[in-house]
């Protein structure tokens, strides 16, 4: 088993030094509940786990990059179901204050490209409780299809159904679309619920929909003045002057603006200081600026040609809901 290397990521071998950041993540009733295993009861289940890890050759350490802290773990193991196909049964988990930051995405992207190009693997295989959509789309977004349910499939010490996902080798990567965001959005909200209920739905999609995101939300344009509108993440600015800040200059502008580091834009304000990049996308209407909707996330050069191109179809379909905020303001 190689070492394997992202761009925030080592994936490596355990070691006996990793037995805090492993007894982190055994003890975390999330973490258990998500991959389907008994939480460790003590520093002594968690050592005994850990030698098991160590002395397998099929069980990854992800850490990161900056301090090598063993923030989770990737698992193949040969599959019961798919043992005539030379495959592998695949498990992980992360950290609970990694999650939803594309971390998992970018280790088990890592993994299957060894397990198929190294490991000679002809298909891996994953079993997800129903409820987990995390963990469902880490899997979609790595080019596992839904095969069907497993039920009476016994994870924890109970049985329960469970999703059977698989990937062959031939199996291609799902082709990114950037026009996807915008028809989702277009097909989740009804105008006729009213100009809110679709922004504030359109902005917990968006929210919900992104990896390494920690802000997603909008900002109407008042008398000069830019103010808070329905959004997701910490709790933001309520009021922004137009003088300074990225919001402000998508205004004065009147176009999308990047920012891949925030740190080195002059004026920038900073509301959630985990913030590294940043998009704002203004929303026009007609011709008229209502607004702006605006995207942080927590490491820099987040937001490339294809999210740019992404946002501003959906910042299309958002104008479309703010007919009835206009009207209502007129």
């Amino acid at each position: 088993m190689e070492e394997l290397y992202t761009r925030r990521l080592i994936l490596r071998r355990w070691r006996a030094s990793d037995l805090e950041d492993l007894h982190e993540l055994l003890t975390d009733p999330q973490t258990a509940e998500g991959a389907g295993f008994i939480a460790s009861r003590s520093m002594e289940e968690s050592l005994v786990r850990l030698s098991g890890m160590i002395n397998s050759s099929d069980a990854w350490a992800v850490t990161l990059k900056e301090d090598d802290t063993a923030a989770g773990w990737i698992r193949f193991r040969p599959d019961d179901i798919l043992k005539n196909r030379r495959g592998f049964q695949v498990g992980y988990a992360i950290r609970e204050d990694l999650r939803r930051q594309g971390y998992m995405q970018e280790a088990l992207a890592a993994a299957m490209g060894y397990i198929f190009e190294d490991a000679s693997s002809a298909s891996v295989s994953a079993r997800v409780k129903p409820d987990n959509a995390a963990s469902v789309k880490v899997l979609m977004k790595n080019g596992f299809s839904l095969a069907g349910r497993l039920p009476g499939y016994e994870t924890a010490g109970s049985a329960g159904e469970v999703l059977l996902f698989i990937r062959t080798r031939d199996d291609p990567l799902p082709k990114e679309d950037a026009s996807m965001m915008a028809k989702q959005l277009s097909s989740l909200c009804d105008p006729s619920e009213g100009w809110l209920t679709c922004l504030c739905n359109a902005v917990a999609f968006i929210y919900d929909e992104m990896d390494m995101i920690n802000w997603a939300g909008v900002y109407f344009l008042k008398e000069g003045k830019l103010y808070l509108g329905p959004f997701n993440g910490k709790p933001a600015c309520s009021v922004i002057d137009l003088s300074r800040g990225v919001c402000a200059k998508s205004v004065r502008d009147r176009s999308t603006v990047v920012v891949p580091d925030v740190h080195q834009f002059e004026g920038h304000i900073a509301c959630d200081s985990a913030s590294a990049s940043e998009i704002v996308i203004p929303l026009m209407l007609e011709g008229e600026l209502l607004g702006v909707l605006d995207i942080d996330s927590p490491i820099r050069e987040r937001f490339g040609e294809y999210e740019k191109t992404m946002l501003e179809g959906a910042a299309k379909v958002m104008t479309g809901f703010l007919k009835g905020y206009r009207e209502e303001r007129q």
